[in-house]
Parts: C-alpha cells; sequence; structure tokens
C-alpha cells in the first residue's frame, strides 16, 4: 500500500493552473482552469477542471489521484457525461504521463515544476492512436 510520503511527491501540483487547449482539428485554442487541493483526510490530491471548450456552458469535471507506489499514481476520473475512467499515472524525472483504456497523456514539466506541455491522444477502433490535443498548464503564483 502506498503511503502519504509517495502521495507527497505531486505537492507541487497543489494550487490553480491555467490551460490552453489546442484541438488536433485546428479549432481556435481554449482554455481551462485545473484546480488541484489536498482531499480533506490528505490521503488523496483531488484535480477540478472547468474548460470553456467555446461550444457552449464551461464543461467540469473531477479527477481523484491515489498514489500506488514510488512515482506511480492512480486516478478515477469523472466527467461531464457522467463516464468514470481509471488511469495510471507514472512521474519520472519531469515526465508524466497519463494512460487510460482510451486515453493518454505524456508531457514534461519544466525545471520549477510550474509549467506542464504535453499531447493527449484517443484510441479508436478506425485510426489507433491519433492526437487529440496539446495542452499547455501554467502554474498561477501562489
Amino acid at each position: 500500500m502506498a503511503s502519504n510520503d509517495d502521495l507527497a511527491q505531486l505537492g507541487f501540483l497543489i494550487g490553480t493552473w491555467d490551460t490552453t487547449i489546442l484541438a488536433a482539428d485546428g479549432t481556435a485554442p481554449t482554455s481551462a482552469i485545473d484546480i488541484y487541493a489536498w482531499s480533506a483526510n490528505g490521503q488523496f490530491i483531488e484535480h477540478q477542471v472547468t474548460a470553456d471548450l467555446g461550444t457552449g456552458p464551461p464543461v467540469q469535471s473531477l479527477e481523484v489521484i491515489a498514489a500506488s507506489g514510488v512515482g506511480t499514481f492512480t486516478s478515477h476520473s469523472f466527467d461531464p457525461d457522467g463516464s468514470v475512467n481509471t488511469f495510471a499515472l507514472t512521474l519520472t524525472g519531469r515526465d508524466w504521463s497519463i494512460v487510460g483504456q482510451a486515453q493518454r497523456f505524456s508531457g514534461s514539466f519544466d525545471a520549477s515544476f510550474t509549467r506542464l506541455d504535453g499531447e493527449w491522444e484517443q484510441k479508436s477502433d478506425e485510426q489507433g492512436w491519433h492526437s487529440l490535443m496539446t495542452i499547455a498548464l501554467r502554474k498561477r503564483p501562489a
């Protein structure tokens, strides 16, 4: 069983991040606000996302992150359509990967862990893995 010390590796996430989203289909950039906070019991990190996709009201989702070992984590994402997805997360140095059954992310943090750039891919029967979007997150000063 993982410990709080394992989850503490992700303490740099705590705070508010401004996100720029560039869809693979070339549509205009959109934005999101990502807020990471410790859960009330300190055993998890809660990640709330509010995205303005330019197609209607903001889209909101919730992710709960738990440690599963040194440098490895599990998350459950609760999306606006009612779906729940499970992901395996890995932090190796500054490289961050998120892998699920139908989506995956690969990105890197800058040296100060206040900027994350990467790409989300989606899996389909017809195309296999293909680019969904690139994202750039910038942490707001505390």
